[in-house]
């Protein structure tokens, strides 16, 4: 297999079966074989990638080739040469429906880590970090303050992580 084009088109919805590729040390799996994976053998982080040419998004698992054998006991495993194999458990069942839902969930994850990466960023932008706010927090003593200067140092931290004070506001 050239591309990661050609590795996709070999899934056909009739006979669903797993397509798995050895790329460097890991065995890698593409849009339609990375879901049934996901959904009948183990729940996985999926990524995102793009196609070159036509920038249209795909959708793609990994894990160390040494663990092939242990993935895919419970499976049928045909090795096709010595970078491609096809998984079969005979309970595959493809659903368009399904597989669409699941990359919308992928998107969405994805998305979500990425707005989270945006807020970290932002946070060490203005000098804060993650550390310094955690540090704050370990360090602020709940024995030695009343109830109400606890909500207000609960109130300093939230507004910190969501921007909405300078570094040199404080309790």
């Amino acid at each position: 297999m050239s591309t990661i084009k050609d590795k996709i088109n070999l899934f056909s919805s009739d006979n669903p079966e797993i397509h798995l590729f050895k790329e460097g040390i890991f065995i890698k799996m593409y849009n339609e074989s990375a879901y049934l994976f996901t959904r009948y053998l183990k729940p996985y982080k999926v990524n995102i990638g793009k196609l070159k040419k036509s920038g249209e998004p795909y959708f793609h698992i990994g894990f160390p080739s040494e663990l092939l054998k242990q993935k895919f006991a419970l499976c049928t495993l045909t090795e096709v040469d010595d970078k491609y194999w096809i998984a079969n458990s005979g309970d595959f069942d493809f659903s368009s429906d399904e597989y669409a839902a699941w990359k919308r969930e992928a998107e969405l994850k994805r998305e979500e880590r990425m707005q989270m990466s945006e807020t970290i960023r932002q946070i060490e932008d203005r000098g804060d970090s993650w550390k310094s706010i955690l540090r704050e927090v370990s360090d602020f003593r709940l024995d030695a303050v009343t109830p109400i200067e606890c909500v207000l140092f609960l109130s300093s931290i939230q507004k910190k992580i969501h921007g909405a004070l300078s570094e040199s506001t404080g309790i």
